[in-house]
């Protein structure tokens, strides 16, 4: 099976992310409700992750990882993990758009790469099911945070990838949902639970590298 590796790296220093677009009333509304919904969620089932006394960004903590954690993935460090987290928060309340790659509309393959590349400077293949042969793939009781974790489409009943998150812990993940956008979810949700196939993991290597364009 082929998989993908990267070089895990501290922030840079001047590092910016690209702002969120709020040019309409339903876009600040989607915006409004996704991040009611993360909040909801994290405090839920993530409430290690949340600080109370912040209402605004941040509104959560440091993810923390257990002694257990694969220290090959390069969400092993701490500036990583804080990093996926304020990226996928940037992008909460996007509009889904079939094919869409922008802040106009993502679709939810779409919204991994960006967010991958983004954090690790590595090239996802652009397509859900191209993606998971690309990773190391993990099973449902291993998944860690930063994991890929893979669904099939709206018929569950073809086993095959047709939807793509990002797993935070306990059930959290961050996908683009076809309904709500970009949002945090929690695989308890029934049709989650009843599409979901296996997790893929992003591994680091000796050498940093880009291994799709």
């Amino acid at each position: 099976m082929a998989f993908c590796t990267v070089q895990a790296r501290p922030l840079e220093s001047g590092k910016t992310i690209e702002p969120h677009q709020r040019g309409s009333s339903s876009t600040t509304l989607r915006r409004s409700n996704a991040l009611r919904k993360a909040r909801a969620i994290f405090r839920k089932y993530l409430p290690e992750y949340v600080d109370s006394s912040v209402v605004t960004r941040p509104w959560w903590r440091t993810a923390i990882v257990g002694s257990d954690f694969d220290w090959r993935s390069p969400f092993y460090s701490h500036f990583i993990r804080d990093e996926l987290l304020e990226t996928i928060y940037e992008w909460l309340g996007t509009r889904y758009r079939y094919g869409g790659t922008s802040r106009r509309g993502i679709d939810c393959s779409a919204f991994t790469r960006r967010v991958i590349r983004s954090v690790l400077s590595v090239n996802l293949p652009r397509v859900s099911r191209y993606q998971a042969t690309a990773l190391v793939r993990v099973s449902k009781d291993s998944l860690q945070f930063g994991d890929l974790i893979f669904f099939t489409g709206t018929n569950r009943k073809i086993r095959r990838v047709g939807h793509v998150g990002i797993y935070i812990g306990n059930g959290v993940f961050a996908h683009a949902s076809t309904r709500r956008g970009v949002v945090f979810s929690h695989l308890s949700e029934g049709h989650y639970r009843q599409r979901f196939l296996f997790g893929g993991r992003i591994l680091n290597a000796e050498i940093a590298g880009t291994f799709w364009n």
